[in-house]
């Protein structure tokens, strides 16, 4: 999970990182499960490696870890919610 790039020197709130989280894990292979590690890291020490597929990337330094939760996050907007849904079931949104 990428850090936005924000002028000075604050950290993310907490709710944006968890929010942030539970999309990264939404839209990730672990989106059926309940929880999911998310690594977080500043801009200048994500890199993609040459040849990797897409998503792939290599950290220099982390930032941390949090749990995202794919499954019950109140963060995530009911309408992803539900496009998610309709594209997994064939539906139209």
């Amino acid at each position: 999970l990428q850090m936005s790039r924000v002028k000075g020197k604050a950290p993310p709130a907490e709710a944006c990182l968890q929010m942030a989280a539970d999309l990264a894990a939404f839209y990730s292979e672990a989106r059926d499960e309940r929880k999911a590690l998310v690594t977080y890291a500043s801009p200048r020490h994500v890199t993609k490696p040459n040849g990797a597929p897409l998503g792939a990337v290599k950290l220099r330094e982390e930032g941390g870890t949090i749990v995202g939760r794919p499954v019950d996050s109140e963060l995530i907007p009911p309408e992803v919610l539900g496009a998610r849904e309709a594209e997994r079931f064939g539906g139209k949104g």
